[in-house]
C-alpha cells in the first residue's frame, strides 16, 4: 500500500489536477510541499531556461540530413545476406564444414595417432 505522500507525488509528476483535500495535505505536509516546490521550479526552469540558453542555427536541420546521406552506404548487410543465392552458398559451405569436422572426428576415433607414427 502506498502512503498519501507517494500517491500525492505521483500525481503531481503526472500532472494531474489536485482536489481540495488532496491541495490541503500538499501545503501542511513539509515532504509533499518541498516536492511540489521543487517540480514547480524545475517546470519553470525548462519552460524558461531552456529556450533562452540554446540557440539552434538555421541550416542545423540541412546539415543535419546531409550527414545522415553521406553516412547510408548504399550496400546494407541485411540486403546482401538477403539475397536468396547467397544464403544458399552459406548454407552449403556450412554443410560442407560440418562433414569436414565429422570425418575429422571419425578418422581420429578410429585411427589411432601410433599407427601413423605418433607418440601413443
Amino acid at each position: 500500500m502506498k502512503s498519501p505522500c507517494t500517491v500525492m507525488q505521483e500525481r503531481i509528476v503526472a500532472g494531474e489536477r489536485l482536489g481540495e483535500e488532496h491541495q490541503a495535505h500538499v501545503l501542511g505536509c513539509t515532504q509533499c510541499a518541498r516536492f511540489a516546490a521543487d517540480c514547480l521550479a524545475l517546470d519553470s526552469m525548462v519552460e524558461n531556461g531552456v529556450d533562452a540558453a540554446v540557440s539552434v542555427p538555421d541550416d542545423f536541420a540541412d546539415r543535419v540530413m546531409r550527414n545522415l546521406d553521406v553516412a547510408n552506404p548504399g550496400v546494407h548487410w541485411q540486403d546482401f545476406l538477403g539475397r536468396r543465392w547467397i544464403q544458399v552458398v552459406l548454407a552449403n559451405l556450412g554443410v560442407a564444414v560440418a562433414v569436414i569436422n565429422l570425418v575429422r572426428f571419425v578418422f581420429s576415433a578410429l585411427i589411432p595417432t601410433a599407427s601413423l607414427g605418433g607418440v601413443p
